[in-house]
């Protein structure tokens, strides 16, 4: 029996492209390049598998030699209007342990490719405004 292969939203294989394509590549170079097709790129809707949304960011890291492509691509502001409601729902939480809850509990909206569990416990300190 052939085991599934995890697969979740391709919205940030498709923001790559959008970077890659800023730098002077052809999209159908792109394309050709990461096997990716017309369609995965303009459906909001496209899934495909993790290994290939990862495989995206090593090789956008080395083609424009920026190790960190994909924490700046993350800062965009562009993202949340682009990634959708489950990004709004992430990065509108006040503190980054609202992220982390509201990530770990809404993550299978994104996909099945990864799963995560957040556990609090008396040692889970809070820190208000001007920690």
């Amino acid at each position: 029996m052939k085991s599934e292969i995890p697969k979740h939203s391709a919205i940030w294989g498709q923001i790559i492209v959008g970077e890659l394509k800023k730098t002077g590549l052809s999209e159908r170079d792109i394309r050709k390049e990461f096997g990716i097709t017309r369609s995965q790129l303009e459906d909001p809707d496209a899934r495909w598998s993790f290994d290939k949304t990862a495989w995206l960011f090593e090789k956008a890291s080395a083609l424009t030699r920026d190790d960190l492509v994909g924490y700046r691509l993350a800062q965009s502001p562009d993202l949340v209007r682009k990634a959708g409601l489950l990004a709004y729902v992430g990065v509108s939480a006040p503190t980054v342990g609202g992220y982390l809850r509201n990530i770990t509990r809404f993550q299978r909206v994104i996909g099945d490719a990864s799963k995560t569990a957040m556990e609090e416990g008396p040692d889970t300190q809070q820190c208000g405004p001007g920690c």
